[in-house]
């Protein structure tokens, strides 16, 4: 009956590993899916901030020759 009662705990134990591998490979799953959403932020971010650069080129050309039209005038200018 001692070899019985090791294989049964064996077999136990071996369910158990069985049980942690899938576990571990479902996280590993879980974590690319999650890296790959990240990769795609990252990417939609990057893109949203090169749209905006030739409006901000423009804005900057605009509020630069107004400054200089403005010259040495001492006029109260706080988003400038």
């Amino acid at each position: 009956h001692r070899t019985r009662r090791a294989t049964i705990v064996m077999d136990g134990k071996a369910n158990a590993i069985r049980d942690r591998i899938k576990s571990v490979k479902n996280t590993r799953k879980i974590t690319m899916a999650m890296k790959l959403v990240a990769a795609a932020k990252v990417r939609r971010a990057q893109d949203a901030v090169l749209a905006t650069r030739p409006f901000s080129e423009t804005l900057q050309s605009v509020f630069g020759g107004l400054v200089q039209r403005l010259g040495d005038d001492t006029i109260d200018l706080p988003l400038l």
